[in-house]
């Protein structure tokens, strides 16, 4: 039975790749450990462990609060080997557990979640009656993920073998031990964690367009003559050879006008109508009038509106994360400022773009759009 497990949240790591902790960084409404918290919390499972060398933040202890309101408690479990990795973690939580065996995961795992659990509830009560230790996901490619597996608790002689030596790495542990394989590779994203600014940067732009009614994706430059277009309509041409409806918003700074004087919309427009629309065999066009609401507000409104399955929109300006970037040769020293919010910069420049920018970098030819193609639809949908 799915209560008769626990579950152990790796939150001590370095972060040594990330050049901060990892698990603190902003994830919604609190962090990347509160997210897996709020997960763990949700489950049947019987027992919730953290392994955890810090203070917590207080969106996190706000949820560890909200779990015993509902009782269920969240043990915080210190490491007692230091510099051994996720593995000293996992031997400290181990050795405190009392259940039998543990889902064990990394709180760096943003699209984790547990429901899978029933699914495969029958093979968990045979792994639970049977000899070997450890439960495996393969996510294809030859590749395992140990961070994120079910461990006895009969395990801990192996794992504290392991860290007497000078191989600590949970795949060693795999080595050691008999374990089932648990094909999860259509559900490989789950696996999918943080170890560096641009994974982190990329996560949350994924993120936020899973949340929108329609994606967005933003073509920007500081300036104008830059290019912008060219690659939006580049991008349009090979997102819909892909089989992905694409709609397009411009944004102009300057104003525009869509009706001409004396036409029946620009009279109704000049007698204090808000919104005006006119329709026709062939399509449709709406113009409203004066909101009182920020630009990036519209944007996201207009882009909402549209039937399609992404929404490129080119601004100069006001543009809405996640922001492709556009830089020529002679204007690299005029670079966007929403450096957190820029993924990806299109640009003539052959070597790696000075600057703070942690982004993926693409040229104008053919075959890089293809690629910038293909890797829109992988890391921001």
């Amino acid at each position: 039975m799915i209560s008769e497990l626990g579950i152990i949240v790796l939150a001590g790591g370095l972060s040594t790749r990330m050049g901060t902790d990892k698990t603190r960084l902003p994830w919604g409404s609190t962090t990347l450990l509160g997210e897996m918290l709020r997960k763990a919390v949700l489950t049947e499972c019987g027992e919730i462990l953290v392994s955890i060398n810090r203070e917590l933040e207080e969106s996190e202890a706000h949820i560890i609060e909200e779990a015993r309101s509902f009782g269920r408690h969240i043990q915080l479990v210190p490491d007692t080997i230091a510099m051994k990795g996720p593995l000293s973690g996992l031997q400290s939580a181990l050795s405190v557990g009392t259940r039998e065996a543990y889902i064990v995961v990394s709180a760096d795992m943003p699209w984790f979640s547990f429901h899978w659990l029933p699914s495969w509830e029958v093979h968990i009560d045979a792994f639970l009656q049977g000899e070997l230790l450890a439960m495996v996901p393969y996510v294809g490619l030859q590749e395992y993920e140990p961070l994120a597996a079910i461990y006895k608790r009969s395990v801990l002689d192996t794992i504290q073998e392991s860290l007497e030596g000078e191989d600590v790495s949970m795949h060693g542990v795999l080595d050691k031990i008999p374990y089932m394989e648990m094909d999860m590779i259509e559900e490989a994203e789950l696996y999918s964690n943080v170890n560096t600014r641009l994974s982190y940067k990329l996560a949350k732009a994924k993120s936020a367009n899973r949340e929108r009614s329609v994606p967005i994706v933003t073509i920007s430059a500081s300036q104008s003559k830059s290019g912008k277009t060219a690659v939006a309509t580049s991008l349009i041409n090979r997102l819909s050879q892909r089989g992905i409806v694409v709609g397009m918003v411009k944004s102009d700074g300057h104003g525009f006008s869509m009706d001409q004087e004396g036409t029946d919309t620009w009279k109704a427009s000049q007698a204090g109508a808000k919104a005006v629309a006119i329709a026709g065999p062939n399509g449709y066009a709406m113009v409203v009038h004066g909101e009182s609401m920020q630009r990036q507000q519209q944007l996201i409104r207009l882009a909402n509106e549209m039937p399609v399955d992404l929404v490129l929109l080119e601004s100069r300006s006001h543009g809405v994360a996640p922001i492709i970037e556009v830089v020529r040769a002679n204007h690299n020293d005029t670079r966007l400022q929403q450096s957190e919010d820029i993924v990806a910069v299109v640009t003539d420049i052959d070597d790696t773009l000075d600057g703070n920018t942690i982004c993926e970098q693409f040229s104008f030819s053919d075959e890089d759009m293809d690629r910038l193609a293909d890797w829109i639809l992988k890391e921001l949908l």
